[in-house]
């Protein structure tokens, strides 16, 4: 993984990614399947990531009787002005697979923004779990090391970048692959419906082919630092790969 992306070019990866993720899973699986392209609104307080529930609900009854009153005696008291927060309109798209034939909803593929995993986080879980609770296959790219991870009641285990596989069948049991900077990026299972196998997505020709359709290699800021840091470690190890293909060009 090129750890310069997420810093510098991590949305127009995104958006590129989905359309060569889509392209490799539609020669795969059609006619059996579609591969759409679809946009998931979040709306977010821009002062705070938590999402806020009432305290009191109001729905609208018939008065009764013991609570007409023709006049009032209470006393008159002034308002207070304040602020509503600012509400942001934030939209990811994301990859649907559909069953052709009738249309239903099988999997659905989300690639992780710095949104979904910062202040949006508690939306993106809200969404998240609207898909869960329908039978519906849900995989997460999450191709970031910034933020926060996806939760999970055990510990993960170490990485730098994970792909969970949630199948519908097998929940709360989710599949995670987990690997570091230094490794390639793994091919990884997206499941379909139960009569037919997985297709399989190679992670690492995605990223290829987004790098080299993009001309990153040539758009990227190589001097800049790396957002965010490495360890001292990953960055030694970097500088040695930079200076490397810099001194063969």
């Amino acid at each position: 993984m090129d750890p310069f992306l997420e810093g510098q070019k991590w949305r127009d990866f995104h958006t590129s990614a989905l359309y060569v993720t889509r392209r490799l899973l539609t020669s795969l699986l059609k006619p059996r399947y579609s591969v759409d392209i679809e946009d998931s609104v979040y709306l977010q307080e821009e002062s705070d990531d938590d999402l806020r529930f009432p305290d009191i609900s109001v729905s609208l009854h018939e008065p009764e009787a013991a609570f007409v009153s023709s006049g009032s005696s209470a006393a008159a008291i002034e308002p207070v002005m304040y602020t509503l927060p600012n509400v942001r309109r934030s939209r990811q798209r994301r990859l649907e697979i559909h069953d052709h034939e009738t249309r239903r909803l099988v999997t659905v593929i989300e690639i992780l923004s710095p949104t979904n995993k910062g202040r949006g986080y508690h939306d993106y879980l809200a969404k998240r779990d609207e898909v869960l609770a329908q039978a519906v296959h849900l995989v997460e790219w999450d191709l970031l090391r910034g933020g926060r991870r996806l939760p999970t009641v055990e510990p993960l285990h170490a990485g730098d970048y994970y792909t969970f596989v949630s199948r519908h069948q097998r929940r709360p049991q989710v599949e995670v692959y987990g690997w570091t900077l230094r490794e390639p990026l793994p091919a990884v299972p997206v499941p379909l419906d139960g009569r037919d196998a997985d297709a399989v997505v190679d992670l690492q020709a995605v990223l290829n082919a987004v790098y080299d359709e993009s001309g990153y290699d040539a758009a990227l800021d190589y001097q800049r630092p790396v957002l965010p840091p490495l360890t001292a470690a990953d960055a030694e190890w970097v500088r040695g790969l930079v200076q490397g293909w810099r001194g063969g060009r």
